[in-house]
């Protein structure tokens, strides 16, 4: 698994200007992903300003009532894309 970006894409439609917050694995694929949607004006990695905590997404499942098995296998796939890494 690749690591995952957060890539901030601003969109142009010819009437307004949109920044939308794209979770990829580069520029290309957070591209890819918005075609369709306007004219990409502009697009820039912003992963380091949304720091995602692993223990406050598994407090929020917990809360949510999800349960074990699943809590892991999304805690482990989130760390996974974050920090290309498999345990």
């Amino acid at each position: 698994m690749k690591k995952m970006n957060i890539y901030a894409v601003y969109l142009d439609d010819n009437h307004n200007v949109y920044k939308i917050h794209v979770p990829a694995q580069s520029k290309a694929e957070a591209a890819k992903y918005c075609q369709g949607n306007g004219n990409i004006v502009k697009i820039t990695d912003e992963t380091n300003d949304f720091p995602i905590d692993i223990d406050k997404v598994w407090d929020a499942l917990l809360r949510a009532n999800f349960g074990r098995i699943e809590m892991d296998i999304i805690t482990r796939t989130l760390f996974q894309a974050l920090t290309n890494t498999i345990n």
